[in-house]
């Protein structure tokens, strides 16, 4: 665990969790709050995953050595993805408070569905022209 005054909108400290998943998939992710030195109304987790980024606001405050859940994200197989924090919290410094740093997890909920392979659907109509002979 490290843990870092809250720092206005000025990054000094952060930390970043590259998970390696090598399976595409839907995974929770979670991060643990210990129960001292992280008193933040405004800890800022950036979710980088397959689909784009997420930032989500954890009242780090309102947890005591407990997991909680950023939310669950598609990942598997790219360097890029990774759970950045930051001490910019927005928060005034002279407040005090402060930003905990510690264990992230993933937990698979359901792999990614393979890509459907298009299939074309061929309709074809025979048109022959009628061709009517009186043989009178």
């Amino acid at each position: 665990m490290f843990c870092s005054y809250v720092n206005s909108d000025t990054i000094e400290n952060w930390a970043e969790w590259r998970p390696g998943l090598l399976q595409c998939g839907f995974y929770k992710v979670s991060v643990f709050v210990p129960r001292q030195n992280a008193t933040t109304w405004s800890a800022r987790y950036g979710v980088h995953h397959r689909d784009g980024i997420e930032v989500v606001v954890v009242r780090q405050i309102d947890y005591h050595d407990e997991w909680v859940s950023l939310g669950t994200y598609r990942f598997g197989d790219s360097a890029e993805e990774q759970v950045r924090l930051t001490d910019a919290t927005g928060e005034d410094p002279s407040t005090l408070r402060q930003i905990g740093f510690d264990a992230l997890k993933w937990e698979l909920e359901s792999p990614c569905t393979p890509t459907a392979t298009p299939t074309a659907t061929v309709t074809w109509r025979l048109y022959l022209p009628l061709v009517v002979k009186d043989y009178s």
